[in-house]
């Protein structure tokens, strides 16, 4: 796994679940949370360089993320288990907290996305409307 370890999962489900969800697919864990990273970067992308943050030698751990990241996998995992059914609450309220997090109601600690030079990206315009001389 890039992002999470065994243990992220393990706080919020029985390690026996996550097992037994992925037992009969080697990569099963790596790709549910390839592709729930896939479905947070572009929530992310215009606040956060997202490279940095899901870099695969040194990913940038936030807590927020890791249980917004936790949740996701965790569904896309034990949706693999015809047996056992899970609620979908988690996911709903991650994907709350992710919306939050893109409009920026909540802000995190994370780098800033950078442009083609490495300078941080702003998307703030700067400038004034004032016209003390009346002119136009």
């Amino acid at each position: 796994m890039i992002y999470l370890t065994l243990d992220d999962l393990k706080t919020d489900s029985f390690e026996r679940f996550i097992r037994e969800s992925a037992a009969d697919f080697d990569n099963a864990l790596d790709r549910a949370e390839r592709r729930a990273i896939g479905l947070i970067k572009p929530y992310l992308r215009d606040r956060y360089d997202v490279e940095a943050i899901f870099d695969k030698k040194a990913p940038l751990r936030e807590e927020m993320l890791i249980d917004i990241l936790s949740a996701l996998t965790l569904f896309k995992i034990h949706g693999r288990n015809a047996a056992r059914k899970f609620s979908s609450d988690d996911v709903e309220g991650a994907m709350k907290q992710l919306d939050k997090i893109a409009t920026g109601k909540i802000t995190l600690a994370l780098p800033p996305p950078k442009d083609e030079s490495g300078n941080p990206d702003s998307q703030s315009l700067w400038g004034s409307l004032r016209n003390d001389d009346f002119y136009i």
